[in-house]
C-alpha cells in the first residue's frame, strides 16, 4: 500500500500595483480632507500661514498649496512603495524610508513667520503622514517569500533590487529627491552621533557658488592607521566644493572636528577603495568593482573616485566653514 503526502506551503505574499495604487489613492484622499479641514480650522483662528522659504518670498499658504503638497506625498509614498514591495520585510522597510522623509520634512514649519503657524504647519505634516503612511503600509507584505524557500537566492533578489533602487535615487550621478530627503535626514543624524553606524560622520563644507555651509553624510573608511573619505559618485558636488574650498571642511559626530582633506593620487587609491567597499555597503551600486576583487580591478577605476585623507586640525589655524 502506497501512502501519498500532499505538502503544502504557506502562500507567497505578493502586492500588485493596482492594490497599491487603490491604497495610495485612498490615503491620498485622506490627507488631503484632512489638510483641508486643518486649514480651514487655522484661518478662522486667525492664522496667517505666512512662510519664507531660505532664500525666497514670504507668501500666504493656500488651500491649493497644501492640497497640492498632500497629492505630492501620495504620489511619493506610491514610488516607494512600488520599489520595495518585494522587500523580504516590505512593509517595514516602507515605513521606515517613509518616517524619514516625514522627520526631514518637519523643517519646513519652521520657516513660518510665527509660532501659531508653525504650529498648524506642523499639525497638516502629521495629518498627511498619519493617513497616506499607514494605509499604504497596509497593503504591502509584512514578510516576503516563502522562509522555508532558498534563502540564498532571496537574499540575492533582495540585493539586487536595493542595488537597483539606490542607483535609481542617483541616477544620472546625482541625488534625486527622495535621495537628497535621506541625507538630509542621516546629516542630522550622524552630526548629532545618533542611530548612525560607528563610521558614520557629517561633512560640512562651503558651498563654491553660494558660500553657505552644505552638509552630508559621510562614511570614513580607515586605512594603515590613516582616515579617509572617498567619492562613490565620482566628481560629485561636494567633490567640486572641497577642491574649491582648498580642503578646509569640518567633520562632525557628537562633536566639531575643523578637518583638512588632502586628495590622494589615483595611485595610491586602490587599497584605500576596497577598504571603503568593505565599510560602506551603501556605497556598493555605484562602484563597479566587487568589494573581494584584487587590487588590479580598483586599480583600474581609481581615477574615476576621489579620495581624501582626513588630516585632524585642532589648532583651528585654518579658516573653516563658520557654522
Amino acid at each position: 500500500m502506497t501512502t501519498t503526502t500532499h505538502m503544502t506551503t504557506a502562500p507567497v505574499p505578493t502586492t500588485t500595483t493596482g492594490s497599491l495604487a487603490r491604497a495610495v489613492g485612498i490615503g491620498t484622499t485622506a490627507a488631503v480632507a484632512s489638510v483641508l479641514t486643518i486649514h480651514a480650522l487655522a484661518t478662522a483662528a486667525g492664522a496667517d500661514l505666512l512662510v519664507t522659504p531660505p532664500g525666497g518670498p514670504t507668501f500666504p499658504l493656500s488651500a491649493f498649496a497644501v492640497t497640492r503638497a498632500a497629492i505630492i506625498a501620495g504620489i511619493g509614498a506610491l514610488i516607494v512603495a512600488f520599489l520595495v514591495r518585494r522587500f523580504a520585510r516590505a512593509r517595514a522597510v516602507f515605513i521606515g524610508l517613509t518616517s524619514a522623509v516625514l522627520l526631514v520634512s518637519l523643517r519646513e514649519p519652521t520657516w513660518a513667520e510665527d509660532t501659531a503657524s508653525a504650529t498648524w504647519l506642523t499639525v497638516m505634516h502629521l495629518a498627511v503622514a498619519a493617513a497616506i503612511i499607514p494605509i499604504t503600509a497596509r497593503a504591502l507584505p509584512r514578510r516576503g517569500p516563502d522562509p522555508q524557500g532558498d534563502k540564498t537566492g532571496q537574499r540575492q533578489g533582495s540585493a539586487r533590487r536595493l542595488f537597483w533602487v539606490k542607483r535609481w535615487m542617483y541616477r544620472g550621478g546625482r541625488p534625486g529627491l527622495l535621495a537628497r530627503a535621506l541625507n538630509r535626514f542621516w546629516a542630522i543624524m550622524f552630526s548629532a552621533g545618533r542611530l548612525s553606524p560607528e563610521r558614520a560622520a557629517t561633512l560640512e563644507v562651503l558651498g563654491r557658488r553660494t558660500g553657505r555651509v552644505i552638509s552630508f553624510p559621510v562614511v570614513v573608511a580607515d586605512h594603515e592607521g590613516e582616515r579617509y573619505l572617498v567619492a562613490m559618485l565620482g566628481n560629485a558636488n561636494w567633490v567640486l566644493n572641497v577642491r574649491a574650498a582648498a580642503g578646509r571642511a569640518v567633520l562632525r559626530r557628537g562633536r566639531r572636528e575643523d578637518v583638512f582633506l588632502e586628495e590622494v593620487d589615483p595611485s595610491r587609491r586602490a587599497p584605500i577603495l576596497r577598504r571603503y567597499l568593505a565599510v560602506a555597503p551603501g556605497a556598493r551600486p555605484h562602484i563597479p568593482v566587487d568589494r573581494r576583487a584584487p587590487l588590479e580591478a580598483f586599480e583600474r577605476i581609481a581615477d574615476q573616485f576621489p579620495v581624501f585623507r582626513v588630516v585632524a586640525d585642532p589648532s583651528g589655524a585654518r579658516e573653516t566653514p563658520a557654522v
